[in-house]
Parts: C-alpha cells; structure tokens; sequence
C-alpha cells in the first residue's frame, strides 16, 4: 500500500503506511519482515530527499542482518547497499558510497545474481565518474555492458542444449519405430511388389491417353506458381515494411517524449525547491496520461500482446509498474527510465525489486531477460 502512495508522490500517506508496517514486522519478532519493512522506509526517506534518515534505516537493516547470519544476504541487503552506494555518491562521500558498493557486488556474485550485478557495474560507472576518474568509470561500464551480454549469451547455449536433447531423444524414438515397422514391412514385401506391377501396368494405360493433357495442365501450373511467388513475395515486402513502419513509429515517439522529458527533468531540477507549485505542474506534464496512452498503443503493435502477458502474469502491477517494464522490453538504461517516468534513479531501482517480487521471481532469475522472453 504504501508503495501505491509513494508513486503518486502522497508522501504523507506512504509514512503513515510504513511506519505501522515497521511496528506489525518488530511485533511479529520475523527479522526478514523486519529488514524490508526498514528497507522500505530508506526507500521513503530517499524520495523525500531525505538521505541522513535514509542511511540511518540502512543502518538498521544491516544491524539486524549481523543478528540473523541467514539473512546476510538477503535480497533487501543487497538492494539496500546498493542504494548506500547510491546516495554516498551524491553526498561526494566516496570511501563509504565504494565499501557499499563493493559489499553488494560480493553478495550479488554468491547469489549468482547476474541481474543486480549489472547495477552495480553502472553504479560504480556513475561513482567513478563524479569522482572524476574517467577512465575507471569506463571499465565500470564495460563491464556493466559486458554483463548484459553474458546474461543473454548464458540464456542462448541453455536453449541450445534442450534443442540437442529434445533431437537425441526424437532420433531414439524414430529408431525403435523403424525396427517394430521392419519386420511388418518383411511381411508385405511381396504382396506390394505384386500390386505395384499391376499398377505400373495400369500407369502405363492411362499415360498414354492423358500425356497431352498433363502438358497442357503442367504449363498452366507453371504460369499458376509463377504468379502466385509473386503476390506472396509482394506480400512479404509489405509485411517487412509494415514492421519496419511500426519500429520507426514507435522509435519516433519514444525519442519525441524522451526529449520532452529530458527537459523538463532539467527545469524541474533547476526550480528553487521553495516553489513546489510550479514543480507539480510540471511534474504533472511530465506524467500526462495521454503521453503514456499513445506510447502504450505504438508499443502494443510492435510487441504485441505484451501488456496483456503481463497483466495475466501480475494483475497488481501499477501504471509506473507497467511503464517500466515496457521501458525494460525497450533494453533502456535505468538513467532513461528514470527520466522517462520523471523519478530518481534510487525509485527506478525502487520499483525494480517491487516488480520482480510480484512477478514471484527468485534471486537468480534475469528481469530482463524474462521481459524480453514475453
């Protein structure tokens, strides 16, 4: 409930909701439940701008994780620290903002968490880029890169191995088949040489009497098959060229309110925070319906029934839940999507894990990989 109130910036409400869910998890005496409650409240405070309360909720989230040994490498630590990283980059604290960065990228690799590692590849990009140290900052990012691309490589040789295993096992059956068919095949051998001279005989009758006609008939098949490659080629042409209509269409319109949004994320960043005013309305173009309507009816004709996969998948999934998966199908960057829904890159990864849990995903399974596959 109160990540519904936080993606409609009703922060006051979104408190109300966390802190009662804070006081249920430490009276229920569950540590799990007790760290994602704390999680999400360092999620709140980091919307709110906020990060001396948010740090100190990550505080408390690793000091129950020294507590509970099990829970070291849970999932909300790893986010949690990611997300210290975070915010200690934009504080220019750059020891503390690397340990916890560091911390994640360990956990992530026992995990087997490909997905995660990924962001704190770009995370570490982006440290090392305040920091001045370009050169690192690039590594950073290829490997980040680099990662994307062994997610999807891992994904191809596994289908390449069930292709070979289903082909084994087709080629065992078809064996067995054949040697039952031999021996009833031993059988009819003979009656079948005997029918197939009668038939050869009758053949030879009927040939000399329809030989005329076949030509005729061949020749009209010919001119027939002629004429029908043509309209099939035709056909493929226009579909090839419809699909490429619909990707430039699409592109076009992604470009179009990409730039709009790039802007005005820039103005909004630049007005004086004291005039909050002018900052909702703006807020406000940025999140028009009628934007995400159109890209929504662009997008449904190039990946069709994506949306609706994905309502049956997880029917709880909110409009900004939806819009970053689209973005995800899309294969933009989490800077992008942070900027095409007018939020900060700490809520983007916000909602990545919110998203991954109600598509019931385990640590290990690929987001995007599972996106791509809808």
């Amino acid at each position: 409930m109160s990540s519904a109130f936080m993606a409609v910036n009703d922060y006051k409400k979104a408190k109300k909701y966390i802190l009662n869910g804070i006081k249920l998890a430490l009276e229920s005496q569950d540590l799990q439940h007790v760290i994602y409650a704390y999680a999400v409240m360092s999620d709140y405070y980091y919307e709110v701008d906020e990060y001396d309360n948010a740090l100190k909720y990550i505080e408390k989230v690793d000091s129950v994780g020294k507590v509970e040994e099990r829970l070291v490498d849970s999932r909300d630590i790893i986010e949690t620290s990611l997300n210290a990283g975070l915010i200690y980059t934009k504080k220019k604290e750059f020891k503390k903002a690397e340990d916890y960065l560091q911390k994640a990228l360990v956990l992530t690799q026992k995990a087997n968490d490909l997905d995660t590692q990924a962001q704190i590849f770009e995370a570490l990009s982006e440290l090392e880029e305040t920091k001045g140290n370009h050169a690192k900052g690039l590594e950073y990012y290829k490997q980040y890169a680099d990662m994307n691309d062994s997610v999807f490589n891992e994904e191809a040789s596994r289908q390449l191995n069930t292709l070979k295993i289903s082909y084994e096992i087709d080629k065992k059956d078809l064996e067995i088949t054949t040697a039952k068919k031999n021996e009833e095949y031993s059988k009819l051998l003979t009656w079948t040489i005997l029918l197939t001279a009668l038939i050869l005989i009758l053949a030879l009758v009927f040939l000399l009497f329809y030989s005329k006609a076949k030509l005729k008939s061949s020749k009209i098949a010919t001119e027939l098959t002629a004429k029908e490659n043509k309209i099939s080629q035709i056909e493929i042409e226009n579909l090839e060229h419809e699909v490429q209509l619909k990707n430039k269409e699409l592109a076009d319109l992604f470009l179009h309110q990409y730039e709009k949004a790039q802007l005005l994320t820039e103005v909004i960043d630049n007005i004086d925070r004291s005039n909050d005013e002018l900052k909702e309305n703006l807020q406000e173009q940025l999140n028009k319906s009628e934007d995400w309507t159109n890209f929504k009816l662009h997008f449904d004709k190039v990946h069709e029934g994506f949306f609706q996969k994905l309502n049956e998948l997880a029917p709880n999934l909110t409009t900004k839940d939806i819009r970053y998966c689209a973005y995800i199908r899309m294969n933009l960057t989490s800077k992008e999507i942070a900027i095409m829904l007018g939020i900060s890159h700490r809520t983007v990864q916000g909602i990545r894990g919110r998203v991954r849990k109600k598509l019931g995903l385990k640590s290990s399974d690929d987001l995007v990989l599972y996106l791509m596959n809808l």
